[in-house]
């Protein structure tokens, strides 16, 4: 017959250090296993509390860390805030004082744009000798004009930017009507520009002169006769110039006047170059005033080199005497 498993004990002496009695226990096998197993979980337990209370710890560290910097990116903000509101309260006071000048601007600019409309007419009177009727309109609308800015200043009293609105309101016509005045000035200035540099003004050629507009004694027949432009005395090639703007008419030889280049200004001018040598230009060329237009001869019935110079002023020859600077 198989014999019973004989259990196993663990004895366990408790010796103290003194001459007390000696204390025993005796706990079998599957005991001391449990208290072994209950140790182990217990520092496994504990280990783990351990490893979670460190995290949770350092978790809240890093959240109290954090707070404190939002907290201070919050109080950077707020200084920011706190800053930039006082600048903008500092550049709306700043503003309104500029927008304040603006307005008291555009009144001293409605001053002086009245000032131009009555620069503007007096020119016009000085250039072109307006007829009397067309300066009674002028008035009238210079009249309106100040009508219209006297009552643009009674609002002065409301609002700053009312005061500037209706300003610029009115500036923006008046300059709109101003415009359209000094373009047809501008038309008027240019017109009477071109007319200026139509008009024969100048000394066609350097020289003596030797016999004026007017009724003198022929050199060839000696007979009284209309001697019917002023003729200048020079060496044989000196240089003939165009005596305003306008164009080539004629380059030709003619009986008695030689070779001769006549020249239609408009307005009613043409001049006329004769007795010369050599032609620079041809039937058809614009030209322009002092421009060289030939050199000086003595072609066709002459009694030596000279220029023979006229004037025609609506088909009629005139003293080119009054033309001369």
């Amino acid at each position: 017959m198989q014999s019973r498993k004989k259990k196993c004990f663990y004895t366990i002496f408790i010796v103290p250090h003194n001459e007390n009695a000696v204390h025993s226990f005796r706990l079998p096998r599957y005991a001391i296993k449990l208290f072994s197993l209950a140790m182990v979980i217990a520092l496994v337990s504990s280990f783990i509390w351990f490893q979670s209370h460190l995290e949770l710890q350092k978790e809240t560290v890093e959240a109290y860390r954090s707070l404190q910097e939002e907290t201070a990116e919050t109080n950077r903000n707020l200084q920011e805030e706190k800053a930039k509101a006082q600048r903008l309260k500092q550049e709306n006071h700043l503003l309104g004082e500029q927008f304040n000048k603006l307005a008291l601007e555009t009144e001293e600019l409605i001053y002086r744009f009245q000032e131009l409309e009555s620069f503007s007419e007096e020119v016009r009177e000085v250039v072109l000798e307006m007829p009397a009727q067309e300066k009674e309109e002028q008035i009238a609308f210079l009249s309106a004009t100040n009508q219209e800015s006297t009552s643009t200043f009674s609002m002065g009293a409301g609002e700053v930017v009312d005061r500037t609105a209706n300003n610029l309101t009115y500036l923006e016509s008046a300059i709109t009507g101003q415009m359209v005045e000094m373009e047809v000035l501008k038309s008027d200035l240019e017109e009477h520009q071109q007319e200026l540099n139509s008009t024969p003004s100048i000394w066609p050629a350097s020289g003596r002169v030797t016999s004026e507009f007017g009724m003198r004694r022929s050199p060839f027949s000696g007979r009284s006769e209309l001697h019917t432009g002023i003729d200048i005395a020079n060496s044989w090639g000196t240089p003939v110039l165009a005596a305003a703007d306008g164009t080539v008419s004629k380059v030709e030889y003619k009986r008695g006047l030689g070779n001769m280049v006549e020249i239609e200004h408009g307005y009613g001018y043409r001049t006329l170059y004769a007795h010369l040598s050599d032609f620079m230009v041809s039937v058809g060329d614009a030209v322009a005033k002092k421009q060289q237009i030939a050199t000086m001869g003595s072609t066709g019935a002459s009694t030596g080199p000279h220029l023979h110079y006229e004037i025609h002023k609506n088909g009629v020859e005139i003293d080119p005497r009054p033309y001369l600077p």
